[in-house]
């Protein structure tokens, strides 16, 4: 296939690129937040006037945990949009990891806030008087933080479905973000004029913006695509092809993912990330490979020929396509987490990029391998690609048996240079620990690439 036959996303950034922007960003939040932290300094309300010493400290201070609090909301509705600016600087899985975070700082300042403020009023509760209903506002939105802090956190402890989940958090942020609106805009006279008043329109509007924007995105001038095929692909895992039937062409780089949302009546109609298993040189195509391990994706196999989908995308910097040229290539994926590094070989192979390529991949037992006669194929047009199999729970299947322990590593990676780019796609422990081996072997830690498929 010719080159200028490909037609691919928006180019990535390059790292220096990245390294500026994200700085930037950075000094815009550490500046946004001082400015913010310093409006109880700057514009004084008579309550901080009228008290001295150890009281107006800790209500200047709880004022203060209060507006950092209020901040970080705006930015946690903004980093839950999946904005592509902040995606192609930082990826968004790390966007929505800052955004759990987030949350729990949120929830701490927000548990602080009352208990100072509270404090330099000498009183243990609010009065349960009528002037107070800003006050009690506040009372209900710190319950709602609470409560969706917890949910969040503890939903497989719960055994609360991922959709009903990911619902509820959904509609929930405007109601929050509502609350907040009102309680700054009332509970203080700080921000019943000037500019404070001004900044607290200005910005919950723009989150207003923002999160409207989101929920009628996927159905605005999106690709629309449906289903030709869902089939058996090993052990607990379909494959499904789509093909685009509406809408602009669908244009990624190997290794990425999308959103999707299928619109049938025998599965819940959320969306759900997914890696693109398909190479980008099939633009009106998409392949998916889903792994049955969750409440949705255990009904995968009901989806039915002719279901309309629609893609939110693509996303992340999980993709070769970042690398020099001619790069050596290594390639470490656990089960499911095969899907991004066979869209790059699969790319590789149509674009005949034969670089010095290691691919490992650790499955469970035979019964969970796929697309056997692929990788097999590959070896014919990718004649520099090495493909190793791993099987944990399968002492008689070809290839390595047992885990992929340091050793085992160190042993697979031994043809290849420590300044190879190394992409990891698996579990989140076996991640973390193949990163650390990595590293321990002297390959370069800012050559190491992982995706987490947890969101």
């Amino acid at each position: 296939m010719k080159s200028k036959d490909i037609k691919e996303g928006a180019p990535f950034l390059s790292p220096i690129k990245r390294g500026v922007l994200s700085t930037l960003v950075l000094l815009f939040l550490i500046l946004f937040l001082g400015g913010v932290a310093s409006i109880p300094y700057s514009f004084q309300s008579s309550s901080i006037l009228y008290k001295f010493g150890t009281d107006r400290l800790l209500l200047r201070s709880g004022k203060i945990f209060g507006l950092m609090a209020f901040s970080l909301v705006l930015f946690q509705v903004a980093s839950g949009t999946r904005l592509k600016f902040p995606d192609r600087i930082f990826s968004l899985n790390k966007v929505f990891r800052f955004h759990r975070i987030c949350g729990l700082v949120i929830a701490g300042l927000a548990i602080t806030h009352p208990i100072l403020i509270l404090a330099s009023e000498n009183m243990l509760f609010i009065p349960f008087k009528m002037r107070y209903w800003p006050e009690f506002t506040g009372v209900f939105l710190l319950m709602g933080l609470i409560c969706t802090g917890v949910v969040s956190t503890l939903r497989k402890v719960m055994g609360l479905p991922f959709h009903l989940w990911f619902k509820m958090h959904q509609w929930v942020a405007p109601v929050l973000l509502a609350l907040l609106f009102v309680h700054v805009l009332f509970v203080s006279e700080t921000f019943e004029t000037g500019l404070p008043h001004t900044l607290v329109f200005l910005s919950t509007g723009i989150c207003g913006i923002l999160w409207i924007r989101h929920k009628i995105r996927p159905f605005l001038s999106k690709p629309a695509f449906e289903v030709t095929s869902v089939e058996p692909a090993g052990k607990e895992a379909w494959r499904l092809n789509l093909v685009r039937v509406s809408g602009r062409a669908f244009q990624y780089h190997s290794g990425q993912f999308g959103f999707f949302r299928f619109q049938s009546p025998n599965i819940s109609s959320e969306e759900h990330p997914f890696s693109i298993s398909s190479s980008p040189t099939r633009p009106d195509g998409i392949e998916l490979v889903v792994r049955e391990g969750g409440d949705w994706t255990r009904l995968v196999s009901r989806i039915e020929p002719g279901t309309r989908c629609r893609v939110d995308g693509p996303y992340g910097l999980f993709s070769h396509a970042q690398c020099p040229k001619g790069s050596e290539l290594i390639m470490i994926a656990g089960g499911i987490g095969i899907t991004p590094m066979l869209s790059m070989v699969r790319y590789m192979a149509d674009t005949r990029d034969d670089r010095k390529t290691l691919l490992i991949w650790s499955s469970k037992t035979r019964e969970h391998d796929f697309f056997q006669n692929e990788f097999e194929g590959f070896g014919h047009s990718l004649i520099n690609l090495r493909v190793i199999r791993v099987f944990t729970r399968d002492t008689e299947a070809f290839g390595e048996n047992g885990r992929l322990d340091k050793p085992r590593l160190k042993r697979l990676v031994s043809g290849m240079t420590t300044s190879s780019y190394v992409y990891i796609c698996g579990p989140p422990e076996m991640m973390k620990d193949t990163g650390k081996w990595l590293i321990e072997l002297e390959f370069l830690k800012n050559r190491i690439f992982t995706e987490n498929f947890g969101l």
